[in-house]
Order: C-alpha cells, then sequence, then structure tokens
C-alpha cells in the first residue's frame, strides 16, 4: 500500500528567474536554509520514506502568481530540507523518481504563501 504524508511548508522562495539574474550566494544559501528550517519544522513527527518517492509541489501564492517553472528552486530546496529533515534518505535518483510542480493556486488574505508538499512512497 503506498503511504504519503502532505506538508505545509511556511515558506515561498524567490523565482527561479531571480536566481538566473545574478543573486549572489551568500544570500542564495541564505535563502535555502531558511527553506531547510521551514520544511524541518513542518516535518516534525514524519516517518522516514521506505522506498521511493514522488514529491508533488503546489505553490499557494498570494501575490503574483509566476510561471509554474519559476517555483523550481524552492522545490530543489524543499526537497533538500526533507532530507536534512530525515523524512528522505537522500534526494539522489534511487529515492526520487519523480518531481510534480503544479501550477501556483492563487489564496486570498491574511493567509501567507507558502507551499503544499506531497511526498508519495511508490511501489
Amino acid at each position: 500500500m503506498k503511504s504519503s504524508i502532505q506538508l505545509k511548508i511556511d515558506w515561498m522562495g524567490p523565482s527561479t528567474n531571480a536566481i538566473y539574474a545574478g543573486m549572489h550566494w551568500q544570500k542564495r544559501k541564505r535563502i535555502a536554509d531558511e527553506a531547510h528550517l521551514a520544511t524541518k519544522i513542518a516535518a516534525r513527527g514524519c516517518r522516514m520514506a521506505v522506498s521511493a518517492v514522488s514529491i508533488s509541489f503546489q505553490p499557494m501564492i498570494r501575490g503574483r502568481c509566476y510561471d509554474t517553472s519559476n517555483h523550481s528552486f524552492a522545490a530543489k530546496c524543499i526537497e533538500d530540507g526533507l532530507v536534512r529533515a530525515g523524512v528522505l534518505p537522500d534526494d539522489t535518483n534511487r529515492w526520487v523518481k519523480r518531481i510534480i510542480i503544479n501550477a501556483p493556486e492563487k489564496i486570498k488574505k491574511p493567509e501567507q504563501s507558502h507551499m503544499l508538499v506531497t511526498v508519495t512512497e511508490l511501489e
């Protein structure tokens, strides 16, 4: 039986376009560290995957909805955070078989932008 977990990550990274525009590595590292911490908080109490997984990302945006692919940097930071939080043993293709980034959905105030992440074990 496939098991899955859904996490609400209270963090939204910059668009991938901002990264390509030449963001300094120290700022990228600070952003990635924020994502890792937010993921660790959201994943508290989750068990580690025991088989390969599919990870689905659903950006929930309060402001301007960027192109779907502009959330790839945020997805990568969260994927790394899942490893650091112990949800995944590693993010190599042995463990992560599929990444899905869904088109962003617009949300209204007072809710903040966030990422819904679903990690589903594959059979």
